[in-house]
């Protein structure tokens, strides 16, 4: 996790910032879940999403989206998600209480 420069062929970062990769996750993967991670603990965790609250996830089968579905449910929210048609069922194996195609009125049906 860098600051800036994350983009390049390489770079050098203090030790600290390297974590090692989960056992049998290989390394493009273990960035991956690392960045998505990141993201929805330190939003959630601003937020100050707890249990009994709602929380709407754009997007709910992205990479980020699908991580934010089980956060926000092992931390006891209700979570309501907007995905395409084919994505659906996705959100909801995922724990995803109300599932909503973004093509339709989402707001209206939210």
């Amino acid at each position: 996790m860098l600051a800036g420069g994350g983009y390049a062929e390489s770079g050098v970062a203090p030790a600290g910032q390297m974590p090692r990769p989960p056992a049998g996750i290989d390394l493009v993967s273990a960035a991956g879940l690392l960045e998505v991670s990141a993201t929805v603990l330190s939003n959630l965790d601003l937020a100050g999403l707890r249990s009994g609250e709602s929380l709407l996830v754009h997007g709910g089968a992205g990479g980020v989206g699908m991580f934010a579905i089980q956060y926000a449910r092992t931390l006891g929210a209700t979570v309501a998600t907007t995905a395409s048609g084919g994505k659906m069922d996705n959100c909801r194996e995922l724990g995803a209480d109300i599932v909503i195609n973004y093509a339709d009125d989402w707001l209206t049906e939210l």
